[in-house]
């Protein structure tokens, strides 16, 4: 058994029911199709609230880059480089 019917099952036991008719059967799949669909927009939401402000900064880290040469390579550890912009911004 799938995931989202497994899900789909323990929050709705009487679904099992839709089984016994064709019409139950496809109001099933499409019940799934839709949580597939919001789950997959969901990802995409959380994946772009985490990546669309590493493009922002991508400007800043190819700084850190010229300021850090034996980094020159690597993508920077996101806490030392956040405290690096934070000094910058504050100058402290």
């Amino acid at each position: 058994m799938r995931i989202d019917e497994q899900i789909l099952e323990k929050h709705c036991p009487s679904m099992n029911r839709l089984y016994l008719d064709k019409q139950g059967f496809e109001f099933r799949g499409r019940i799934l199709n839709a949580m597939n669909e919001l789950s997959e927009q969901q990802c995409e939401l959380i994946h772009d609230l985490f990546n669309n402000p590493c493009k922002e900064l991508k400007p800043l880290e190819d700084l850190w880059r010229k300021e850090n040469p034996h980094h020159k390579f690597r993508i920077p550890d996101r806490t030392a480089f956040y405290k690096w912009i934070r000094l910058k911004i504050l100058d402290k």
